[in-house]
């Protein structure tokens, strides 16, 4: 049996992406804006000084993430000249990046709808591989 190239390229992105995602196409990173739906959780990480045990004695990092139904994959949608960000898939946690968190402290533990642009993770600060700076954050109906 010969495959096209077409058909090839379609196993490309079978790979590249789970399979519960393959149908959809992924997103990109800034400055792209969208808009995602999702839980809104309370999550505490290792910080300084070295990012992997609060018990052992690096302080504590609060951050606020956006646990999403289902994972999405993220691509770059034009060649990054810094080489930070990275194609990544299968991601269900996005870390929110966002200016005011008291604003929007009684919507944790609900669903909400986020509008935003997609980061990827560059420091030991960032807790999920992909992040999510919040331009705007409301209720989901």
């Amino acid at each position: 049996m010969q495959i096209s190239g077409k058909q090839a390229l379609c196993v490309v992105a079978l790979m590249l992406c789970p399979p519960a995602i393959a149908s959809d196409p992924c997103l990109h990173y800034g400055p792209e804006v969208f808009e995602l739906v999702g839980i809104m959780r309370f999550r505490v990480y290792p910080g300084p000084p070295n990012f992997e045990s609060v018990k052992a004695g690096d302080a504590p990092e609060n951050n606020w993430v956006l646990q999403l139904a289902r994972p999405i994959c993220v691509t770059l949608s034009q060649p990054d000249p810094h080489g930070v960000n990275e194609p990544e898939s299968g991601i269900q946690l996005l870390q929110l990046i966002q200016p005011d968190y008291k604003a929007s402290r009684h919507l944790l533990g609900k669903r909400v709808k986020v509008k935003g642009h997609l980061l990827h993770a560059i420091t030991g600060h960032h807790h999920t591989k992909v992040m999510l700076e919040v331009l705007s954050i409301e209720p989901a109906t």
